[in-house]
C-alpha cells in the first residue's frame, strides 16, 4: 500500500489499525506504532474506532496484513519472532 501510494496511486488513503488515517510516511514504517505514521496522518483515532467504525462498518475497500513470519502452511505471525518466552 505504501509503495502504491508513492508510485501509482497517490490518492490512496492509508489506514493503520493503531489509529492513523491518511498517513504519508516518507519511508516504510517499522511497525504500526511507528511515530511517523501519527506525525504524517490527517487524523488519528482510537484503535477501537478503526475496527468498529471503519473495518466492521464496511468503510474499508482493501486491506493488507504484513507478517513478521510466515510458515510453510501459510500461517502468519504478526506479533513475535521466535519463542514467546
Amino acid at each position: 500500500a505504501n509503495l502504491a501510494r508513492l508510485t501509482s496511486s497517490p490518492d490512496v488513503v492509508l489506514i493503520y489499525e493503531s489509529g492513523p488515517i491518511g498517513a504519508k510516511p516518507s519511508v516504510l514504517p517499522l511497525s504500526i506504532g511507528d511515530g511517523e505514521l501519527a506525525e504524517t496522518a490527517d487524523t488519528v483515532v482510537p484503535t477501537g474506532e478503526i475496527f468498529r467504525y471503519w473495518l466492521q462498518g464496511g468503510r474499508i475497500d482493501v486491506g493488507f496484513l504484513g507478517a513478521a513470519q510466515v510458515d510453510r502452511f501459510g500461517n502468519i505471525n504478526t506479533t513475535v519472532i521466535g519463542d514467546y518466552r
